[in-house]
C-alpha cells in the first residue's frame, strides 16, 4: 500500500471517530459527570462524631468538644488521650514557647515561664470565684481590640441545678465576657465552637479560654483555624467531676444547701469552700456561725455571699463514687503546659479566715502573647512574690497510696467520714504542719501526677504509659525514688488476684 493510501485510511479513520464522539455527547458528559461527583464525594470534610456516638478515647474523653467539630479528622494526633496522648507536650512547648521547660527545680511543676507572681485584682469582679483576674484579662483583651472574640465558658442557666453546668460561649462583648464568670467544676466541650470561628470572617484574632487537655488539642489543629492570632489564656486543673449528674449528687452529698450552690474548689486549707447565692445567707447563717462570721455576715448585711467550708477529711465517701472523670485520672498536665498565660491559685497563700473573693492567685507568664495578655490589667491588679515553706516529700506517698487504695480497688474506699468538727482541727493541723505556697503548689502537682501515673501503668499497661508520658512527669518520678514502681507493683498484683476489683469506681481526690 503506497503512502497516499496510508494518508487517506488515516484521515478516513479520524473522521468516522470525530462522527462517533460528536454523536455521543450526552454519554460521555453523563460519565464525566459521574466522575466529577465521586470525586468531590471522596474529599468530602469529615462529619462531626454523631450525637450518641463514642468517641475516639471511649471512656478516656475528656468531651473538649474537638469531635463535635470537622476537625474530627485530626483526633489521632491532636488529642491527649489517644496515642502519645500528653507526651506530645515536650516537644509541643517548643513550638508555643520558643523553647521546652528546664526540668529543674523551678519549671518541672510550673512549665515554662518568664514571670510567676501572686496576683490579685484591686477592685474585684462581682460574681467571680476569686478577684476576676480571667474575666478582667479576657474584657481587657476584648475592649483593646487585641483579640475579636473570646471562647469561654458559662452557665447553662440560671436555675439553681443548672448554675454550675457548663455551656462554651463565643463572646464579643464584654457583657458576654463578664456573664461567664465563675468556675464551672464539670467537663465542657469549649472547642465545639471552633466550626463557628473558622467560618466567621471577622474573626481573625481570638483568645481561648480552657484547661490542658483542650489547650493540647487546639495547638495541634491551630494551624487549621486561618487565625492572624491565636492567645491563650490556661488554668489549672485537676479531678473535674463526669457529668451534671454527678455533679448534683455530689453537692447533695457534701453541701446543707446544694440548691443555693453556684461554685466550690478544694483548698489550700485542705477544705472544700462552697459558695452560695447571697439569698441564702441569712438561712444558712444558722448552721454555720463561726464561718458567717468569717464571712463578715451578720444581721445587717445579709447579701453577702456565704462560703460554707467542708474539710476533705469529712467528705461522705459512701455517696461520691464514681464522680471525678476517667480523663482526670490519666491527665499529666495540671499546670497546663501549653497555654500563653495561665491562672491558678494552688501556689498563693490562704489565711483560715480568707474568703476565696479577697485571697489572692498566681499567674505564669510563659511567652510574648502571655504578657501581652497580662500587661493590659497590669495597673488594675496588685502583684507580690511566690512564697514557698514546708516539705512536700514527707507526706505525697502517703497520701497517692491511700488515694490508690480506692481508685485501683485494693480496699474499699473509705465509706466513713469524720464529723465536721474533728476534720476541721486536722485541716488547721495540716495548715501549720504542711507545705505552704509553691511547696503546697508543688505537693498537689506531684499527687496527681505519680496517682495518674501508676493508674496508667496498671490499668493500660507499662507500653501505654511509656509512650503517652511527659518528661516532666518521669522527673517529679525520680524525686521519690521507687515509690511508683513500688505502688505499681502492689496494684497490678492485688488486680492480677481478683480481677473484680478493676470495676470499682474512685473515690474523690484528698489533696
Amino acid at each position: 500500500v503506497d503512502s497516499s493510501t496510508r494518508a487517506a485510511g488515516r484521515r478516513t479513520s479520524v473522521s468516522g471517530s470525530a462522527r462517533r464522539c460528536t454523536a455521543m455527547p450526552t454519554r460521555a458528559m453523563a460519565a464525566a459527570l459521574l466522575v466529577v461527583t465521586a470525586v468531590a464525594v471522596s474529599v468530602r470534610a469529615p462529619r462531626p462524631i454523631a450525637v450518641g456516638s463514642a468517641y475516639p478515647a471511649r471512656e478516656l474523653c475528656s468531651r473538649c468538644g474537638l469531635c463535635d467539630t470537622p476537625l474530627v479528622s485530626e483526633v489521632a494526633s491532636a488529642c491527649a488521650f489517644i496515642g502519645e496522648g500528653m507526651a506530645r507536650i515536650d516537644a509541643q512547648e517548643a513550638l508555643s514557647h520558643g523553647r521546652a521547660r528546664r526540668l529543674d527545680d523551678a519549671e518541672l511543676h510550673f512549665g515554662v515561664f518568664t514571670e510567676l507572681s501572686n496576683v490579685r485584682m484591686r477592685t474585684g469582679v462581682d460574681g467571680a470565684a476569686w478577684t476576676g483576674v480571667v474575666t478582667s484579662v479576657a474584657i481587657e483583651a476584648l475592649e483593646s481590640g487585641l483579640v475579636d472574640a473570646v471562647i469561654a465558658v458559662g452557665a447553662k442557666s440560671d436555675r439553681p441545678h443548672e448554675r454550675m453546668e457548663p455551656q462554651p460561649r463565643l463572646c464579643r462583648s464584654a457583657a458576654e465576657v463578664r456573664a461567664c464568670r465563675g468556675v464551672k467544676p464539670c467537663l465542657a466541650n469549649s472547642l465545639s465552637l471552633l466550626e463557628q470561628v473558622q467560618i466567621d470572617p471577622s474573626i481573625r484574632r481570638l483568645l481561648f479560654i480552657g484547661v490542658g487537655c483542650q489547650v493540647q488539642a487546639l495547638r495541634a489543629v491551630e494551624h487549621k483555624l486561618g487565625l492572624e492570632a491565636l492567645y491563650v489564656l490556661g488554668t489549672n486543673c485537676a479531678d473535674n467531676v463526669r457529668s451534671p449528674t454527678a455533679l448534683r449528687r455530689f453537692m447533695e452529698a457534701v453541701s446543707e444547701s446544694p440548691e443555693s450552690a453556684v461554685g466550690f474548689e478544694f483548698m489550700q486549707d485542705y477544705t472544700v469552700h462552697v459558695k452560695h447565692v447571697p439569698t441564702a445567707s441569712a438561712a444558712l447563717a444558722e448552721h454555720w456561725p463561726d464561718f458567717s462570721a468569717s464571712a463578715g455576715l451578720s444581721p445587717d448585711s445579709p447579701s453577702l455571699p456565704l462560703y460554707e467550708r467542708v474539710p476533705v477529711f469529712s467528705l461522705p465517701q459512701a455517696q461520691l463514687k464514681d464522680v471525678i472523670a476517667n480523663s482526670c485520672t490519666s491527665c499529666f498536665d495540671y499546670s497546663n503546659a501549653l497555654a500563653d498565660l495561665v491562672v491558678g491559685y494552688m501556689a498563693s497563700p490562704l489565711q483560715p479566715t480568707q474568703l476565696m473573693t479577697d485571697s489572692e492567685q498566681y499567674i505564669v507568664v510563659r511567652n510574648g502573647r502571655g504578657k501581652q495578655l497580662l500587661d493590659g490589667v497590669r495597673a488594675k491588679a496588685l502583684f507580690s512574690p511566690v512564697g514557698s515553706g514546708g516539705d512536700r516529700k514527707a507526706f505525697v506517698p502517703g497520701i497517692v497510696e491511700q488515694d490508690l487504695d480506692g481508685l485501683l480497688g485494693v480496699t474499699p474506699p473509705r465509706l466513713w467520714a469524720l464529723p465536721r468538727w474533728l476534720g476541721t482541727v486536722m485541716a488547721r493541723l495540716l495548715m501549720r504542719l504542711g507545705p505552704t505556697g509553691a511547696e503546697f503548689a508543688r505537693s498537689s502537682i506531684d499527687y496527681h501526677l505519680l496517682r495518674n501515673l501508676v493508674r496508667v501503668r496498671v490499668t493500660e499497661g507499662e507500653m501505654r504509659a511509656a509512650a503517652c508520658v511527659p518528661a516532666h512527669v518521669r522527673a517529679v518520678e525520680a524525686c521519690y525514688g521507687d515509690v511508683a514502681d513500688r505502688l505499681t507493683a502492689k496494684y497490678t498484683h492485688a488486680r492480677e488476684r481478683n480481677p473484680e476489683l478493676a470495676k470499682r469506681p474512685p473515690p474523690m481526690r484528698r489533696l
